[in-house]
C-alpha cells in the first residue's frame, strides 16, 4: 500500500452546532420572566434549531437577537449569548465579539461559565489559544453538566492551536463519554487526528500507562497502524491483538473496523493530467524560481506520471505580490487553459495575493505560508520549508535526549525572534524550563560578552571579588560558569556558529550540550574549518545530508550545477517534494496515517492545511557528519578556543520560503 497523505479529516455538522446548543439549552434552564403586559417568553423556537443543523448560523444569530430585544434580563443576556455562540460557530469573528463586548461579566454561574467560553473560542479564532487556555483554565470547578462538552471541546481545540497534541487528545477522551453515540465518531476521528500528528518516537515515550488506559490505548493504535500501514495482512493481525489488549475501548469495535478498511480499500495516488506552476522564472528571483523548477520536473520525470500529465510552467517574472491581480489573473489564465491542480506561487506576498481569492475552483500547493495570523480558504495548501518547524523539532529532541532546562542565544531581529518563540512554545507545552536568553547583535567583537553573560561568567567573578574584599587578598580563582542548564538552544548561521560554539568552549561549557537548526550546515568538504561546530546537534532534511547512498538526481544536478546546487540545493529538493504532494491535495480524506516520505522529510499536514516536516538529526564530530539514533544522550566535547575567525555576518531577512543569515539566498 502507498504511504498515503491527509489531511484530518472535517468535523461534521454536530461539531459546528454543539456549542449554539449547549447555550440555548442554558437558556431554556432558566426560569422565563413575566411582564404584566406581556405573555411568559419562552426558550426559543425550534426554528433556530433547524438554522443551526443547516449552517445558516447568521440567520440563528439575527433570530437569538431578534427576541434579546423582546426579553428582560436574565434571558436577554442569555440569547445575545446564544446569538454570538452561533456566530463563532460560523466563524464570523468580528461580529461576534461585538455582541460578546456589550455583554455583562457577571450574572448567574451558568452564564459567566458560558460566557467564558465563547470569548476562549473567539481568542481561538484570533489565534491567541494559550490566552483561551489561561480563561478556560479559570473557570475551576464552576463548569455545569450542561456545559462540559462545549468547555472539554474548547480545551481540545486550544491545545491543537498551540501544538500540545497530547492534551488535545486527552480533552477528547474526556468529552467522549459526554456525548451520543453519533457524536462519538467524529470525536474518535479527532482524537486520532491529534495523536498522529505527534512523532514517534515522543509517542512511544508518552505511553506510560498500562490497558485497560483509554488514552494509552489510543496511542498503541496510532502506533500499531503506523508499523503495519504497508502491510494490510499483518495490520488485521495486529489490530487482534490490540482488541485483545484493549477490551471494551472506545475504539472498538467502530472506529477500528474503519482503520482496517481504509488501509486495506487505498488505491494507489494518481497525479493530475494537468498541472499548472507560478513560479517567478525572471526578475530578482529567477535563480531561485529555475532551481524549484528544475526540482519539480525531476520528480516528474522520476514518477510514472511523465506519461500521463501535463506540466505548464508560468512565469511571475519580477513580481512580488504587489499586485494582487497579477498573480490572480496567472492562476485564472492556469484554469482556463486546462490546469487541474496549482504549484505555486513562491514568494510570501503573492501567496497572500492568490490567497485574497478565497475561493478556489482546483487544488493550489503554495510554496510559502500565510502565517499564522491568517486562515487558509478551502484547497488551499502552504508547503516551505519552515525554520520554526526546525526550531520546535529542537525542542522536542532535546526532551527526548533527557535534558529539562535550557539556555537560548539567539541572534536580534525578526527572524531569531520567531525562532525563539517557537522553540519555547514546544518546549514550555513538554514541560520544559528556560532559564534565560541571550540575544547577539552583528558586531562579532561583542560575541564573547553575549557568551559570558548567558553563562553568568560576570556573577562568577563579582562573587570573586566580593570574596577579595572581605578577606583583603586575592585568592586564586578562575571563572565558573552557571550550573543550573542541560543545554543551549543556538539560533545562527555557520560562519556565526564557527564563532560562537568555540566561545562556548572557552568560557567552560564544553560539556554544556548545544543543539540548533539547519541553518549551520553548508555541506563543505572542509572538515578542519567544520571541527569549531563539534558538538553540535543539528536537524535537517535527508537530501543535504550525508548517506551512503546518496539520491542519483542530487549528483546529476551537482554534475551539471556545481553554482546553483551549493546555493539552492535545498530550493531543488523543495521542488521534488511538491510535485510529490500534488496526488494526495486531491482527497484530503484519502488516509487516517497522514504520513509521506520526501526529500525534504517525513511529510505531514495539519488542520490548517499547512504542510510540516520532520527531519533527521545529526551531530558534527571532528568536523564531520554523523547521524544520530532516536535519542541518545550527547557526549562532551574536548574544551579549547577554535578558530575565532572574524567573517562579517549578513543581516536576517525572511523571504522566500524563509532565509537564514549567510545563507545565500537558500532558504
Amino acid at each position: 500500500m502507498p504511504n498515503h497523505f491527509a489531511r484530518p479529516a472535517t468535523p461534521s455538522r454536530w461539531l459546528f452546532a454543539t456549542a449554539t446548543a449547549a447555550a440555548l439549552l442554558m437558556l431554556s434552564a432558566c426560569t422565563p420572566p413575566t411582564r404584566p403586559d406581556k405573555a411568559p417568553i419562552t426558550a426559543p423556537e425550534i426554528d433556530i434549531e433547524q438554522l443551526l443543523s443547516s449552517e445558516d448560523y447568521q440567520s440563528a444569530a439575527d433570530q437569538l437577537l431578534a427576541q434579546a430585544k423582546q426579553s428582560t434580563s436574565p434571558q436577554a443576556e442569555q440569547l445575545r449569548l446564544a446569538a454570538a455562540t452561533a456566530l463563532l460557530n460560523g466563524r464570523q469573528w468580528d461580529a461576534a465579539e461585538q455582541i460578546l463586548n456589550q455583554l455583562p461579566l457577571t450574572g448567574p454561574v451558568d452564564y459567566q461559565t458560558a460566557f467564558s467560553i465563547q470569548q476562549a473560542r473567539l481568542l481561538i479564532g484570533r489565534n491567541q489559544a494559550q490566552t483561551a487556555l489561561l480563561r478556560l483554565g479559570a473557570l475551576g470547578e464552576n463548569v455545569t453538566p450542561t456545559l462540559q462538552p462545549d468547555y472539554h471541546r474548547t480545551r481540545a481545540e486550544a491545545y491543537a492551536a498551540v501544538g500540545n497534541h497530547l492534551e488535545s487528545a486527552r480533552e477528547r477522551v474526556w468529552l467522549d463519554g459526554l456525548l451520543s453515540k453519533d457524536a462519538q465518531a467524529d470525536n474518535h476521528q479527532a482524537i486520532w487526528n491529534s495523536l498522529s500528528q505527534i512523532p514517534a518516537a515522543i509517542l512511544h515515550n508518552l505511553r506510560t500507562m498500562p490497558p485497560p488506559d483509554v488514552l494509552s490505548g489510543w496511542m498503541e493504535l496510532v502506533e500499531t497502524a503506523r508499523a503495519q500501514r504497508d502491510n494490510p495482512q499483518q495490520l488485521g493481525i495486529a489490530l487482534s491483538i490490540w482488541q485483545e489488549r484493549y477490551p471494551g475501548h472506545p475504539a472498538q469495535p467502530d472506529f477500528v473496523a474503519r482503520l482496517q478498511h481504509q488501509v486495506s480499500s487505498t488505491g494507489p495516488a494518481t497525479h493530475a493530467q494537468h498541472i499548472g506552476v507560478l513560479l517567478p522564472l525572471s526578475g530578482p528571483l529567477a535563480e531561485a524560481g529555475t532551481a524549484l523548477r528544475d526540482g519539480i520536473l525531476a520528480g516528474y520525470y522520476q514518477s510514472t506520471a511523465a506519461t500521463t500529465t501535463q506540466l505548464r510552467f508560468y512565469d511571475t517574472g519580477g513580481d512580488t505580490g504587489g499586485r494582487p491581480d497579477q498573480i490572480q489573473t496567472l492562476y485564472q489564465q492556469a484554469v482556463t487553459e486546462g490546469a487541474q491542480q496549482i504549484i505555486g506561487p513562491l514568494t510570501k506576498e503573492s501567496v497572500a495575493a492568490l490567497a485574497g481569492m478565497g475561493n478556489f475552483q482546483i487544488p493550489v500547493l503554495a510554496l510559502n505560508t500565510l502565517g499564522n495570523e491568517t486562515s487558509s480558504p478551502a484547497q488551499f495548501y502552504q508547503f516551505s520549508l519552515s525554520p520554526e518547524d526546525e526550531a520546535s523539532q529542537v525542542a522536542e529532541r532535546a526532551w527526548l535526549d533527557g535534558q529539562r532546562r535550557a539556555l537560548a542565544l539567539v541572534p536580534e531581529g525578526a527572524w531569531g525572534e520567531r525562532l525563539l518563540q517557537a522553540f519555547t512554545q514546544q518546549w514550555q507545552i513538554l514541560g520544559g524550563t528556560l532559564l534565560e536568553v541571550q540575544r547577539y547583535g552583528s558586531d562579532q567583537r561583542s560575541y564573547s560578552n553575549d557568551v559570558r553573560n548567558l553563562l553568568n561568567i560576570d556573577a562568577s567573578e563579582k562573587r570573586h571579588q566580593a570574596i577579595s574584599r572581605l578577606i583583603g587578598q586575592q585568592p586564586e580563582f578562575e571563572p565558573r560558569r552557571r550550573q543550573d542548564a542541560d543545554f543551549v538552544f543556538m539560533v545562527a548561521s555557520a560562519s556565526q556558529a564557527r564563532l560562537l560554539r568555540p566561545l562556548l568552549r572557552f568560557h567552560h561549557a564544553s560539556h554544556l550540550p548545544a543543539y540548533t537548526t539547519s541553518h549551520i550546515y553548508e555541506d563543505t568538504a572542509d572538515h578542519i574549518l567544520d571541527t569549531d561546530l563539534d558538538g553540535l546537534r543539528f536537524c535537517d532534511m535527508p537530501w543535504v545530508l550525508p548517506v551512503e547512498q546518496p539520491d542519483a538526481r542530487r549528483a546529476d544536478i551537482r554534475r551539471l550545477w556545481p553554482d546553483r546546487e551549493q546555493r539552492y540545493t535545498r530550493l531543488y529538493a523543495m521542488g521534488i517534494d511538491a510535485f510529490l504532494l500534488t496526488p494526495y491535495l486531491k482527497n484530503e480524506q484519502a488516509n487516517m496515517l497522514n504520513r509521506l516520505d520526501g526529500v525534504t522529510g517525513t511529510l505531514y499536514m495539519d488542520n490548517a492545511r499547512q504542510v510540516h516536516r520532520r527531519l533527521q538529526w545529526s551531530e558534527i564530530k571532528q568536523g564531520r557528519i554523523v547521524s544520530l539514533p532516536a535519542h541518545s544522550a550527547p557526549e562532551p566535547v574536548q574544551e579549547g578556543t577554535g578558530n575565532l575567525d572574524t567573517t562579517s555576518s549578513q543581516d536576517l531577512t525572511d523571504d522566500y520560503p524563509a532565509t537564514a543569515p549567510d545563507s545565500g539566498g537558500q532558504r
